[in-house]
């Protein structure tokens, strides 16, 4: 009986954030205020109606990515402004979700394929694009120091292989300028939230040549990143060219020779091998910050999502693994992509407006539930909520759980206001 009193009064003592490394488990889920507008309800698989970030939360989520463009009416999109931007991250971080803070610097998609300067960037020197990146950076995250949020991450930069705002920041001709861009949007984070961790965010998380040159430009450029964050779409590793199929091939810093991608599973092997090297050569954890696996197969889509966070929860340098857009599904697309003839995003993770067992890889371990720090949850007027040492409501007597000499169930209640 003592040794289980002395392990429930260490609990107590140990903040939760100290008992290990929170591992993050997020999605982007930008366009829910869009599909809202457009008439579209999310649904748990008992059909009961949440709102989207209270249906992550649902499924296991503790964070969130929101990306904010400079002026995507210009794009025919009245979504993923500032003011979009603080609506969404308030909801979240209401729910005591973290935040995550997608900078694309432009007035829509940024990624490899395009780095476009916002229109009213253009014909700006290096110096005022750096100044007018301040100013951005700052103004959208002052917004959210107001409404009473604190992101925990920032991505300067989306997808930034090619560089950014191009052609003034592209990394193969203005090395030089692709570096002072970003520190620009560093530094302007880091004078608003101190604390905040900076993220550079490359696509293609298998190809470690490639991420090696851009990552080290901007190292020499004096930028510096608090993170590296990654892109990995496993079932991307192939393309469709000239009329079949080509394989990816790439460079392996690991094996120091050119290598082919076979499979999804390849490709997930791959990006984590490419994380254990960044992680190495930089001194940075990592962060998957986008995946997807095509819905149309739920059983193998399903499947590849779970061997992808085994891999991560294990991998003692990777943070966290954000899932892009689960609450959308192919029968819906917004309104700009029909204005600009573009498909429906195929790789979301719902179907009928409900979520699939793709997402099921997200619920919390149980190792998880002990070690994730209790979100600051606000208690409405006259009314002091009790919860459980993970966050959530609890009307079970107090006690402790002991197998195998470790605490794995819990439901001691406390209050907080």
């Amino acid at each position: 009986m003592d040794s289980v009193r002395s392990i429930f009064m260490g609990l107590l003592l140990v903040p939760l954030s100290l008992m290990g490394q929170t591992f993050w488990r997020g999605a982007d889920i930008s366009w829910y205020t869009e599909m809202e507008a457009d008439g579209r309800r999310f649904c748990n698989q008992q059909g009961e109606e949440r709102s989207c970030p209270a249906l992550m939360k649902e499924l296991g989520m503790n964070a969130v990515r929101l990306r904010v463009w400079v002026n995507p009416s210009l794009r025919l999109c009245d979504y993923c402004h500032t003011a979009d931007v603080v609506a969404k991250a308030k909801a979240a971080s209401a729910l005591g979700m973290e935040v995550l803070i997608d900078f694309h610097y432009s007035d829509w998609w940024a990624d490899p394929g395009r780095q476009d300067i916002p229109a009213e960037w253009t014909d700006k020197s290096v110096a005022a694009l750096q100044k007018a990146v301040d100013g951005h950076t700052k103004a959208v995250l002052t917004a959210l120091k107001d409404a009473g949020v604190q992101p925990r991450w920032v991505q300067v930069g989306n997808e930034t292989n090619s560089g950014m705002l191009l052609e003034t920041g592209r990394a193969s001709d203005a090395s030089t300028a692709y570096a002072q861009l970003f520190q620009s949007g560093a530094e302007a984070a880091r004078e608003v939230f101190p604390n905040i961790q900076v993220i550079a965010h490359l696509a293609n998380g298998y190809d470690q040549g490639s991420l090696l040159w851009n990552l080290n430009l901007l190292k020499k450029g004096g930028a510096r990143f608090d993170m590296i964050g990654l892109s990995c779409y496993p079932s991307l590793y192939r393309y469709w060219s000239d009329g079949k199929y080509v394989n990816v091939r790439f460079w392996s810093e690991t094996d120091r020779r050119e290598v082919t991608l076979t499979s999804a599973a390849d490709y997930i092997r791959a990006t984590f091998e490419s994380i254990d090297f960044l992680a190495s050569r930089f001194g940075v954890p990592v962060m998957i910050c986008e995946t997807g696996v095509p819905v149309a197969d739920v059983a193998a889509g399903a499947q590849l999502v779970a061997d992808l966070m085994t891999r991560a929860r294990s991998n003692p340098h990777c943070q966290g693994v954000f899932y892009w857009e689960p609450e959308c599904e192919p029968s819906w697309r917004p309104s700009s992509y029909e204005a600009w003839g573009w498909n429906a995003y195929d790789m979301g993770a719902f179907q009928n407006g409900r979520p699939t067992a793709i997402l099921d890889a997200f619920s919390p371990t149980d190792d998880e539930r002990l070690t994730e720090p209790v979100p600051v949850v606000r208690a409405s007027a006259g009314r002091v909520p009790t919860y459980d040492l993970c966050g959530r409501p609890v009307t079970s007597p107090c006690g402790i759980y002991i197998r195998d000499g470790r605490i794995v169930a819990h439901s001691h209640k406390f209050s907080k206001q």
